[in-house]
């Protein structure tokens, strides 16, 4: 099992509902930007740039509620939720001894 984490991320964070979907996706910490100059031929440019961090993608199921009917805002904390630690598994895809393999995105559950 090669995706445990050491300890459960604890806040989690709006990120969409896909298209066609009941699930929402959520993440760990949300992307912030910096400003940075860059040489161009036009001369110096401002541009903003992501800071990258160690984030964990997650979906959340929940199972009595279109989740579209919470107007939920980009990057909006969802509180008493959680990163679960376990891995969703992908249903199109086998290891080799015929169970299936797992994603990256955890499931997300109540805190």
């Amino acid at each position: 099992m090669g995706h445990q984490p050491k300890n459960h991320i604890m806040s989690v964070f709006f990120h969409k509902i896909p298209e066609g979907s009941n699930t929402i996706v959520c993440k760990s910490s949300v992307a912030s930007t910096e400003t940075v100059t860059v040489d161009t031929v036009d001369g110096p440019k401002q541009v903003q740039a992501r800071v990258q961090t160690n984030l964990q993608f997650g979906l959340l199921c929940l199972v009595d509620i279109d989740p579209r009917d919470l107007k939920l805002k980009p990057n909006q904390e969802l509180k008493g939720f959680k990163m679960s630690g376990n891995f969703v598994e992908d249903r199109n895809s086998k290891n080799e001894d015929g169970t299936p393999k797992m994603t990256t995105l955890q499931w997300v559950t109540p805190a």
